[in-house]
């Protein structure tokens, strides 16, 4: 079993920001976006992108990030809204495969504007209909149907 085997190809897709959260992690803390894609064979799959909540991390990341597709986002991370701005923002990704502390994670390097709408809602609870009628990668789901007599 690869250890890549969980990690999307680097590619462009399109995705929602599901989730925005502070995290800490030895003793810094770190703002955490779930960028959910949208669209395609890898619908409802999540990447996370975290930034450093410092000078470094908001205004040398996560500002000119946004700034490429003229978001202009409230830089205070004492703000009460700084959070909330991100999600349901949804943009097509550039991602790319880095390693951070030994793993190999998928990274966002680029947000443009989505040319094609969504295929799912992953805003909402996932359901059974993000799975291909027409798929050679993925099964469907056993379902039985009801013969009428």
């Amino acid at each position: 079993m690869s250890e890549h085997q969980n990690l999307l190809k680097s590619g462009k897709y399109t995705a929602t920001i599901t989730q925005s959260y502070e995290d800490e992690q030895n003793g810094f803390n770190f703002l955490k976006l779930c960028f959910t894609i949208d669209r395609g064979e890898y619908s409802y799959r999540n990447v996370i992108e975290e930034f450093p909540l410092n000078d470094f991390g908001i205004k040398g990341r996560l500002k000119p990030l946004f700034d490429d597709v003229g978001y202009i986002i409230v830089k205070d991370k004492d703000n009460p809204i700084f959070f909330d701005q991100f999600k349901a923002l949804r943009f097509e990704i550039t991602i790319d495969r880095a390693i951070s502390k030994n793993v190999v994670k998928n990274r966002v390097i680029e947000l443009t504007l989505p040319l094609k709408k969504a295929d799912y809602n992953v805003m909402k609870e996932k359901s059974d209909d993000h799975y291909y009628e027409k798929s050679s990668v993925k099964k469907l789901p056993i379902k039985e149907e009801v013969i009428e007599r």
